[in-house]
């Protein structure tokens, strides 16, 4: 395209589409449908202007091919022998309006190092992602489905949150951490967002202006609640971090109901608001409490060593450190 394309609301199949500098597709309200590639290996080359129009662009090309950082309003991947890259320059960003769905074939980053932002949904039935891949990724959501597989940035992939109260992230399929940080992050007061069961992470942090809610979740690495309140989604889940847990000055980590049993392997540091529950606690690393504290049950520290800080509310603590090891009390004999 040299001049204008308009699609208007028609169903568009293209073998390839390269929109040259001063060239506008003004994209059909319905879906474009990219079936090949360009004698240049792309499937999707703009140096002009794309207009989307609210429409869906799907691209079907059966081989390795690429596309330039355009901005669709929906994306659909879906062929199985398609690995579509999208490029650009370094920490550049790639914007989906509204959902990305890769039904089949790969989706990820040229260099790894190109970001990627879906304001929407994200649905992977196929592969999103790459092992080398370092860049800012940014759903609304991300389902990853059975079959399907998200390697995760070994940066950080950030969930925005779509509507309020629903799961935001969900798997049946593969999550690779790739030892990068999921966040969880909004503004909005009115955007509860939860995590569906059995979803283990790498690092996680949680920073909102409302609530974060987990079903039976595990974190290797550390958890760092910045803003907002992280806590069950029903009573009985339960919660294990195995690296060190944060909870900053306008955070709030756990709730009094809860009754599942939560294990943090290393120490926690709280400045915000602590909370246990009367389920089996396992503080391992032990408690720095520089903030507010609320527990009249019992936690129990395990392991090979520990530290206690602070007022700790009227808590019951049981000390089960294997032996000969040093149990660290602060100045004050708290």
């Amino acid at each position: 395209v040299t001049g204008t394309l308009t699609g208007n609301a028609s169903a568009i199949s293209l073998g390839s589409l390269t929109i040259a500098s001063g060239g506008t597709y003004n994209a059909t309200s319905g879906t474009t449908t990219i079936t090949s590639e360009s004698g240049a290996g792309y499937a999707a080359n703009v140096d002009g202007t794309f207009t989307h129009n609210n429409g869906t662009l799907t691209i079907t090309t059966p081989a390795h091919t690429y596309m330039s950082p355009i901005t669709p309003y929906n994306l659909i991947i879906n062929h199985s022998s398609a690995n579509v890259r999208y490029t650009g320059a370094p920490d550049s960003t790639m914007t989906i309006a509204n959902d990305l769905t890769i039904t089949a074939g790969v989706f990820d980053p040229d260099d790894g190092n190109e970001n990627l932002t879906v304001t929407g949904d994200v649905s992977v039935t196929g592969t999103l992602g790459a092992s080398d891949v370092t860049s800012a990724m940014s759903f609304g959501s991300l389902t990853i489905n059975s079959g399907g597989t998200y390697i995760a940035t070994s940066g950080t992939t950030t969930i925005t949150g779509v509507s309020n109260e629903a799961f935001c992230f969900t798997t049946t399929g593969t999550f690779t951490h790739n030892k990068g940080t999921v966040k969880f992050f909004t503004d909005s007061t009115s955007m509860e967002m939860w995590i569906q069961s059995n979803v283990t992470f790498y690092d996680l942090e949680i920073d909102t202006a409302d609530n974060v809610r987990y079903q039976n979740t595990t974190v290797l690495g550390d958890l760092t609640v910045t803003d907002g309140s992280f806590l069950q989604y029903s009573d009985a889940n339960t919660f294990t971090v195995h690296g060190n847990a944060f909870v900053e000055a306008d955070g709030s980590l756990g709730a009094s109901n809860q009754t599942g049993a939560v294990t943090y392997h290393g120490l926690i540091t709280n400045k915000g608001t602590f909370s246990t529950g009367s389920g089996t606690n396992k503080f391992n690393g032990g408690v720095r409490n520089l903030g507010t504290f609320t527990s009249n049950d019992t936690f129990s520290i395990e392991g090979t060593g520990a530290i206690l800080e602070g007022p700790l509310d009227d808590a019951a603590i049981n000390v089960n450190l294997e032996p000969a090891l040093q149990f660290g009390l602060d100045a004050s004999g708290d």
